[in-house]
């Protein structure tokens, strides 16, 4: 007899990944993505992260809004679109490629 299934809520921070009906999925701070398995059996996905804000970008930020302006340009970051790999010795994510947003 299978016993009925229990359903759970689940936070990214409190897990790193977690396999769904056998397909693979990351956690990240953002959300949950589904991984691939490539042909050289790493796993990759595509996922939003916090990227570092430019200098340049910091520096315009506080000519429009002073001081408080810039730290929270420096606090904020970016969210950019990456395909990712998992980092098999870390556990980390590495970066392979920005996926550029479209201009509408």
């Amino acid at each position: 007899m299978i016993a009925a299934e229990k359903k759970t809520k689940v936070h990214p921070k409190n897990i790193y990944a977690l396999v769904y009906k056998g397909l693979p999925f990351i956690a990240t701070q953002y959300g949950y993505y589904s991984a691939q398995k490539g042909a050289d059996n790493n796993f990759y996905f595509t996922g939003d992260v916090k990227t570092v804000v430019s200098q340049r970008d910091i520096s315009t930020t506080q000519m429009g809004f002073g001081i408080i302006g810039a730290e929270l340009a420096r606090v904020a970051g970016n969210k950019d679109t990456y395909v990712m790999m998992i980092d098999y010795r870390t556990g980390g994510f590495i970066h392979l490629k920005k996926i550029e947003t479209p201009i509408e």
